[in-house]
């Protein structure tokens, strides 16, 4: 199981973000040179005062000539060392992507940061809500209001976010309420695991049990492909791209291992019994199966950096019911991604303040130019390495490219 609602095909707009696509500015290099983002940190601050001379750049394990670097500051040029016939694209796409089942407030201070701190005349932003996605073009947010453009965008998050997780919380309270009933603890109070479920036998219970784990997980979906299709698409978009992943910690509640071994030793004659309780522990233990290589290729090549939010929520304590972190795959899985791309990971039970961290980090950035060789030119992945020169410097970039 395991898997998470991933929906990337960020086509859909509402209300009053507006389609771009016939407003987006296109901007072409006409050489080969490469621009290859980089920042550099000195424990957790930024290092602006490196040149050209000051790095070196390894594709495949060969040192690279570098023809140019730029000093970056919100998408704008603070300062440039060297020579290139192109120059980094002042446009910046955000690409906000959340997938939350439960709307949780801090949400708010998050998008009023990025509205009235971080988004500035020139960029665009597209959100992708757990309902549909929404369009915000650099034409708009230059002449609208940004209190007024914050103001209504959270509202339809708020609702997204509701609406979104409306059938994934009904089959949450049916997987709680079939739990306690299969291990024979009844509900005191009314919470949302109380409610008239029929007691029509073990056997009864179990399939019921399975059948509303099944139909979470047509709720829940990675898809390889729709990932991959993602990256190319944000690979052919122009401009610097960052994407701000923000996903909810999720748990499914469980069968204890006590009761699944008191059910089997109650029902030792009984072999549909046995087998519908072992049938269902595998079930627990299937694997996301994503090809991660692939994955990380794919988000690298598209010059994207790839910010992961993890949103923390402690799970709930319910008499007779295992709540188990579901995510956890998920979650290593798009941690890689981000790591290729040299974006940044942060777990927290705060979105405000982790999402400021997370701009604030990606304010600053060196734009460096080298040009592949034409032995490069044969379609395959190129691994690519920076280093400065006598320092132990963090360094985040991006794994590779094609070429």
């Amino acid at each position: 199981m395991k898997k998470s609602m991933i929906i990337l095909c960020l086509l859909s707009v509402a209300g009053l973000f507006a389609q771009q696509a016939a407003q987006t500015r296109y901007w072409k290099p006409e050489t080969s040179q490469i621009g290859l983002p980089v920042r550099v940190f000195d424990g957790n601050a930024f290092v602006p005062n490196l040149n050209l001379s000051d790095f070196e750049l390894l594709e495949n394990g060969v040192p690279q000539r570098l023809n140019a670097l730029y000093l970056m500051k919100k998408g704008a040029v603070e300062r440039k060392d060297g020579d290139a016939e192109v120059a980094p694209d002042p446009f910046r796409r955000f690409f906000v992507l959340i997938q939350a089942t439960d709307y949780h407030p801090k949400l708010k201070n998050a998008l009023d940061y990025l509205f009235n701190e971080e988004l500035q005349a020139g960029d665009s932003l597209e959100i992708q809500t757990p309902m549909r996605n929404y369009s915000l073009s650099a034409e708009s947010l230059a002449t609208k209001s940004h209190k007024m453009l914050s103001t209504e965008l959270n509202e339809i998050v708020r609702k997204d976010i509701g609406q979104g997780g409306m059938a994934y919380n009904s089959m949450l309270r049916d997987l709680k309420r079939f739990t306690r009933l299969i291990s024979d603890v009844r509900g005191t109070s009314l919470d949302d695991t109380a409610g008239d479920v029929a007691d029509m036998g073990l056997a009864h219970q179990l399939q019921d049990y399975k059948n509303a784990l099944v139909k979470m997980e047509t709720l829940r979906q990675a898809d390889e492909a729709k990932l991959i299709a993602f990256a190319r698409l944000l690979k052919d978009a122009d401009g610097q791209k960052y994407v701000i992943y923000i996903y909810q910690r999720e748990f499914r509640p469980e069968i204890s291992s006590q009761t699944a071994n008191n059910l089997m030793m109650a029902n030792a004659d009984n072999f549909q019994i046995q087998g519908d309780i072992q049938e269902l522990f595998a079930y627990y233990n299937r694997p996301l199966v994503l090809n991660q290589k692939k994955l990380n290729e794919a988000f690298a090549a598209a010059g994207v950096d790839f910010n992961l939010l993890y949103i923390l929520k402690q799970p709930e304590r319910i008499m007779g019911i295992t709540m188990r972190e579901q995510s956890e795959d998920v979650f290593k899985t798009l941690s890689q991604v981000s790591a290729a791309t040299g974006g940044l990971v942060t777990t927290t039970e705060n979105p405000d303040s982790a999402l400021k961290e997370m701009f604030q980090a990606a304010d600053m950035s060196y734009m460096l130019y080298f040009t592949p060789s034409a032995e490069s030119k044969n379609a395959t992945f190129k691994k690519l390495l920076v280093r400065v020169k006598d320092k132990s410097y963090r360094i985040v970039t991006r794994a590779g490219y094609f070429y």
